[in-house]
């Protein structure tokens, strides 16, 4: 009965979620001077500006397609979007912007664990968070984080919130997106990357202070696994490829 009621309630939030990230768009007007909160020195502070924001993100992308270092979808090589995607939001094209399995099994490790533990964030969640909110780990943020995913996915098709998380995402060691990530750990090129180097730079974003291999390869090595399993359990790669990867 416990177990029902949460459920329940899951699903209830989600529901608000999805109608308050829609609200959002009606109420709000123009946002002027955008800088994602990343790359800011203060977050935004209050709903109703993070909201004026989102209301914008057609103009919000376009900006951040001007700016130096900002890779087209196109550009960036299959095999490290598809190890993204599989590591990261296996869903990615199929979900509308928040995946409810992901979200309840994360929130009741959560609540088993009296704090948050699991996010199960989508990849167009991570980048609300990117580009609107702080890292602060609460169920305030969380309840934001979904509500603005599903906004975004009104206003932007898939293709383009996946090329605006690879252009945004953080890598540590002060670099934001691919291209960044494959000159500052590889001093290449993206389209020079071998697959050993996109499957280990797949693994950064999720902890870029852990699984990054300048400072702990052993540990971004451990991540790299992960990433050619779940490329391989998705079927983007086969067993062989998976075992040369991994230096089998």
């Amino acid at each position: 009965m416990k177990f029902l009621r949460r459920v329940l309630v899951l699903g209830l939030l989600a529901l608000i979620a999805f109608f308050a990230g829609n609200l959002i768009i009606v109420f709000f007007g123009k946002v002027d001077n955008f800088t994602p909160s990343n790359r800011s020195t203060n977050h935004f502070e209050s709903a109703s500006e993070k909201a004026r924001n989102l209301t914008h993100i057609k103009a919000i992308s376009a900006e951040l397609a001007g700016q130096p270092g900002y890779v087209n979808l196109a550009d960036i090589p299959l095999p490290l979007r598809q190890a993204v995607i599989a590591v990261e939001d296996r869903k990615f094209y199929d979900h509308p912007g928040i995946d409810l399995e992901g979200i309840l099994r994360a929130t009741l490790v959560n609540i088993q664990n009296g704090e948050i533990s699991e996010g199960g964030s989508t990849i167009t969640q991570q980048l609300a968070r990117t580009l609107f909110l702080s890292n602060e780990q609460s169920f305030t943020r969380k309840a934001w984080e979904a509500g603005f995913a599903v906004s975004i996915e009104t206003q932007l098709g898939k293709d383009k919130i996946l090329e605006l998380y690879l252009n945004t995402i953080y890598f540590g060691e002060n670099t934001y997106g691919v291209a960044a990530a494959a000159k500052k750990y590889y001093h290449k090129n993206l389209q020079d990357l071998n697959l050993r180097e996109m499957t280990t730079l797949a693994g950064i974003p999720n902890g870029p202070s852990i699984y990054n291999p300048i400072v702990d390869p052993q540990a971004s090595k451990r991540r790299q696994q992960i990433v050619i399993a779940a490329m391989l359990k998705n079927g983007f790669i086969g067993q062989e490829e998976a075992d040369n990867i991994a230096g089998k």
